[in-house]
């Protein structure tokens, strides 16, 4: 995937209860007014092993 503007992308592993979800979190920068961190991505369902991986 490619960006035209700079910013952070964040992969998270949160832990409710007896399940793991996994978030994906970005931040675009560069800009006149940097933008606070916006939630682009949620999946349900993973273990507490599975590995964190761009989706």
């Amino acid at each position: 995937r490619s960006m035209l503007m700079g910013g952070t992308n964040w992969l998270v592993k949160v832990n409710i209860g007896n399940d793991f979800i996994h978030l994906t979190i970005n931040q675009v920068t560069g800009t006149q007014v940097n933008q606070p961190p916006t939630l682009t991505g949620l999946q349900q369902g993973h273990l507490p092993d599975d590995p964190l991986a761009p989706f």
